[in-house]
Parts: structure tokens; sequence; C-alpha cells
């Protein structure tokens, strides 16, 4: 193969050649095959203002009829505004999670319904739940029928909240909420750029448990990107291994602070890669499913370094799935993965998940996934047997209304 862009923080995204080597026999032929499918995505950078580009798609949005013409009125009206973390990141009424429990009918919460029908996917974008709604939080995920959420900020950064921590402090730790509704934490894994924490939801009411997966991404800047885009695409390889997009799967809940930003990137930085193993992608493709995503839910992919890192970030993982596709015999010449390494992990048991990309993993999830199943049946068991014993569940605060301040996702 001949050489492949790896975008590190320099002067902004800069690329850094990265030489590979590989085997005389098939050098020429693999320069033909990169050649031949080549994104016109990366052909259209080299010529393109990113300023400019998300100057206009702000514009779309503020001026287009395609926008002024969708609604907030729920996420508006008085009795639900203390739920809005930011009072200008709000969920449109046709796209907007709709929560019931037993007489109520309509359960606000501020996140979105975003599908992608070119990519086949679907995610709920939500905002950092806010301390007193984690409740809700929770009832969304039983009802989504949701096995993994993705979580993109801190609880906090520079000095300020971006989101409640809804899940408990502490490994087999019991968060007891509204909705007959519990969570109890199984473990804890911390690798160099991401946590993941297997918990357990259980509806007291009904003895319904479910397996929940969060992956939780701590190294991307508020407002920022990260330093790298090949610690984001191993961080979505692990996402996407958790089988959160399977048929039989509801859709992954993906939150920042107000679920636009970050969010929103890696909404289609997902998407983009799923489409170009189908078809090439163009800048103007890209904008276009930007905006339809937007349609969903308002301002995904706040700030032009945003938008810049995804396009890097969707070049790069396209040179990647090449790599996978045509030279799975040639793994000579290393990874290129920008001094990022997630696969020393520390584990709160002794459990542990496999490095991205290991030819292991697949042996190695199996037997981590037999054992967090173990160690969750136990937990399942002693909760189940706690219920039956007459503990209660506490309440979750009542929202006290509050201005709310502009997003800062």
């Amino acid at each position: 193969m001949a050489f492949a862009s790896r975008f590190c923080r320099g002067s902004l995204f800069q690329p850094c050649r990265l030489i590979m080597t590989a085997t005389a026999a098939c050098a020429n032929k693999s320069i033909e095959n990169t050649m031949l499918i080549e994104l016109s995505l990366e052909k259209d950078t080299k010529k393109i203002n990113f300023k400019q580009l998300f100057l206009d798609i702000e514009k779309q949005e503020w001026n287009s009829d395609r926008f002024t013409n969708l609604s907030t009125r729920v996420a508006d009206s008085p009795v639900n505004q203390s739920y809005n973390r930011y009072f200008n990141v709000l969920p449109y009424d046709h796209t907007r999670v709709i929560l019931k429990h037993k007489s109520e009918e309509d359960l606000y919460i501020n996140a979105s319904y975003v599908r992608v029908p070119d990519a086949n996917r679907e995610y709920i974008l939500a905002q950092g739940p806010l301390d007193y709604a984690i409740s809700r939080f929770w009832l969304m995920c039983e009802q989504a029928e949701t096995t993994t959420i993705v979580m993109l900020c801190r609880c906090y950064e520079s000095s300020r909240e971006k989101s409640a921590r809804y899940w408990p402090k502490d490994v087999e730790g019991v968060l007891r909420m509204d909705y007959d509704l519990e969570v109890v934490l199984v473990d804890e894994t911390k690798t160099k750029d991401f946590i993941v924490r297997n918990l357990i939801l259980t509806n007291t009411a009904t003895k319904h448990s479910r397996r929940i997966r969060q992956l939780h991404y701590v190294n991307w800047p508020d407002f920022n990107v990260p330093d790298c885009p090949q610690s984001f695409l191993d961080f979505l390889d692990t996402v996407r291994a958790s089988g959160c997009f399977d048929e039989d799967a509801g859709p992954p809940i993906v939150h920042c602070s107000a679920g636009i930003g970050r969010s929103g990137t890696f909404a289609l930085v997902d998407s983009a890669l799923v489409i170009s193993e189908k078809k090439d992608i163009s800048l103007n493709y890209l904008r276009s499913l930007l905006l339809n995503m937007r349609t969903q839910r308002m301002g995904l992919i706040q700030t032009e370094e945003q938008l810049r890192f995804s396009v890097s970030a969707i070049i790069l993982g396209h040179s990647q799935q090449l790599k996978t596709h045509h030279h799975n015999s040639h793994q000579n010449g290393g990874n290129g993965t920008c001094s990022t390494n997630n696969s020393g992990g520390q584990s709160s048991t002794s459990g542990g998940i496999s490095a991205p990309n290991s030819p292991q993993s697949g042996a190695t999830a199996a037997s981590s996934n037999e054992l967090d199943h173990e160690v969750e049946d136990k937990v399942i068991g002693k909760r189940l047997a706690m219920m039956n014993s007459g503990n209660g569940g506490s309440q979750d605060p009542q929202p006290q209304p509050k201005k709310r301040k502009n997003s800062d996702s």
C-alpha cells in the first residue's frame, strides 16, 4: 500500500504522512485500488473554505423555510422549560422522544430521534441529564429498549456542570428513582480515552431487567475537538462492537451537554463511514446529509472546528476501511494511531475490554461477556431479593424552575 494520511493536531489537522510498507508484489495493485475508490470528499477538502462552509450551513438553518417552519411548542411550554439545560437547544416537535408512564401520556425530555436512512442508522440524541430529570433519562432507556449509552462529555468541565452523574458512584452501588426504576453499576473499565461501564436497569414493578453499557469518552474538550481523529475512531469501533446497531437493539442514546455539538459530530462521522462503504461521498453530499440531520435536531455540529474534524475523521476512517477490505493478509508497518493506545485499561473487576481492532478481540469479547453475565446475574438476584423483602425506592426531587444558560456543548 502507498500511504495513509493521519490527521493530528499541529496547525489544525494538517495531514502528517505515515509511510506504510507492503510487499512489492501487491504495491502497484494497492495504489490502483485506492485511486479507484478514493472519496471525492478528500479531493474537495483541498479547496474548501471550512469557515465559509460552516457559515453557509448555519444560514440555511436560520433562513430556510425547511427549518423555520419546524416547531418546538412542547419544549417551549412553561411546564417543560425547566427540563431544558439550555434555553436555545430544544427538540423539534416532530422528532422529540415522548415518554409515557401509567396515566402520564406525555412526559417531556430534551431528546430527539435522528434517522439516517442512507446508513440505516437511528440514534437518540439528548442533552446531558439534569439532576432532577435522571429518572426520565432512564425511563427513556427502558422504553426505547436501548442497550448502549454514548456519553461524550465529563460531568464537569471548566467548573461548570455539563451532565448530572446518572449512574451509581461505586461498583454494585444502586440508584433508585421514580417510575419504579433502579440502576446498578456492575463494573467499570478505564482506558486512556474512554471508560466502559456495565449497568443493569431494573423495573421494580415488573421485575424486568435490562443490561446497558455506557461508553464514556472523556478526552473531548468542550467547544473543541479531540487531539487526533484516531482516538475517536478507536472509540467508535468500540461503540459499534457493543451491538448497539443490531436489529434487535433499540437506538443508542448519544449525549454530550446540549446534545448537538459533540453528539452531532459522532452521528455524522458514524453515518458517513457506513455510507462510504457503499458509495462515494462528496463535500456537497456531506453538507446535504448534515442539513437533513439538522431538520431532526437543531444545530448539530456547533463549530467550524467540529465540522473540520468530522471531515478529517471520515477521510481517515474510510482509508482504514479500504485497508481492512483489501489488505487483511498484509498487515505490515504498524497501525498509525497518533500515539493513542486504548488497550491498557484498568478495571475495577477482573474483566476487561479488548483493544480495538485486536486480532483476539472476538474471543476476548466473548469470554468477557460471559463474565459480565455471571456478575450481572448475581447482582440481579441480589436486587430482586431485596425488592421482595419490601425495600422501597426513593423519589427524585421535583424540578425547580430556573433560567437556563446558552448552549455550550
